[in-house]
């Protein structure tokens, strides 16, 4: 929790060693992944930020995490996996409506 609250201040270099804890005690807590591999990218580390940000995909319902992930990949010089993480996002935030709940989905 304090590692979440010091990256909702943008104290995302200071977030770093509690969510760091949180993983070492429960390295299966994919919220924890998720948080970390944000204030990793977040602080321009992105190698070290794929694998938690990888790790954490099943629990995207938005698409934000695929867009970091892309982004990371990016910044690491894989743009074929970037490219596809980032259209990935795109599709996920085009069924989820402003409220993050799936959206309808109609026919063309």
């Amino acid at each position: 929790m304090l590692g979440e609250a010091l990256m909702a201040r943008q104290k995302l270099e200071n977030a770093i060693a509690p969510l760091e804890r949180a993983f070492k005690l429960a390295p299966k807590l994919l919220a924890a992944r998720a948080a970390r591999g944000r204030a990793l990218l977040g602080v321009n580390r992105a190698a070290d930020a794929v694998p938690h940000l990888r790790a954490a995909i099943p629990t995207d319902r938005d698409g934000s995490l695929h867009f970091q992930l892309s982004r990371a990949l990016a910044a690491e010089g894989k743009q074929a996996e970037a490219a596809a993480f980032a259209q990935k996002s795109q599709q996920m935030r085009r069924l989820t409506g402003d409220d993050g709940q799936a959206g309808e989905i109609t026919p063309p």
